[in-house]
């Protein structure tokens, strides 16, 4: 395996199942670069004679910026074919704390959420501040429901409820300083979401997530809610947040 994930750009692919939706390429930050190049570290990796993909698999592809190494796996498979310099080799890695794939694949659906969430900025067309934080809400939301099958961050449903009127006395010293000198307001809102699996539900109980106890309206069996806060601020492009918390 030396050399296979050596330091540098990464781009990780996902190729869903057959039937299945979803399945992107991202270019990883470099910090998870280079964790990625020490993943070897964490496996066992036994030589095969010969190997053939396995059929009927979601896989994911981790290929070096300059494509002159690459390194496929499998869901629920031990098999991994590494190709370097155009040379393949392929390797059984039986699972430790999980399979290769599980672990690419928790990489994957966080690089894909960030991405999916990336810039978001409402424009200003004179709306209500509550208007703009309920889009704000939604935009940062929805992508629950966009990302490739089995993510982390899988919802099968999705709602948000915003408000302002809660933080309308939030004194000037409150404001983060990127957003002096702008047009400003705090705001929350309330998440409710049903995950669609037991992965996806453990990773998002975390901080003040409860059952939804159904003050805004019906929910599917099974929602949950928690709650956000931050600041929107007008700029040249329109009104963006730089992220919320459980609390100002």
């Amino acid at each position: 395996m030396d050399g296979i994930l050596a330091p540098g750009a990464f781009s990780l692919t996902l190729s869903p199942a057959p039937g299945g939706s979803g399945g992107r390429s991202y270019i990883l930050p470099l910090d998870m670069a280079a964790a990625i190049s020490r993943m070897p570290e964490n496996f066992l990796w036994y030589p095969e004679e010969a190997g053939s993909p396995p059929a009927g698999l979601a896989s994911l592809t981790l290929t070096a910026e300059d494509g002159s190494a690459a390194l496929q796996c499998w869901e629920g498979s031990s098999l991994v074919r590494c190709t370097r310099s155009g040379v393949t080799q392929w390797f059984s890695a039986p699972p430790m704390d999980g399979t290769v794939f599980a672990a690419l694949r928790q990489i994957y659906d966080e690089v894909e959420w960030e991405a999916l969430r990336e810039g978001i900025i409402i424009p200003d067309r004179g709306q209500s501040h509550l208007e703009i934080a309920q889009a704000w809400a939604d935009a940062d939301t929805q992508p629950a429901l966009e990302v490739t099958d089995g993510s982390i961050f899988v919802c099968t449903y999705v709602r948000t409820v915003a408000d302002v009127d809660s933080w309308a006395d939030m004194p000037e010293t409150s404001y983060p300083e990127q957003s002096e000198r702008h047009a400003r307001f705090w705001f929350s809102y309330t998440r409710i979401f049903v995950p669609e699996n037991e992965a996806a539900r453990s990773c998002q109980m975390a901080g003040n997530t409860v059952e939804y106890d159904g003050r805004y309206g019906e929910a599917p069996e099974g929602a949950y809610e928690n709650f956000q806060v931050g600041v929107l601020y007008l700029t040249d492009e329109g009104w963006r947040c730089d992220g919320t918390g459980t609390g100002p």
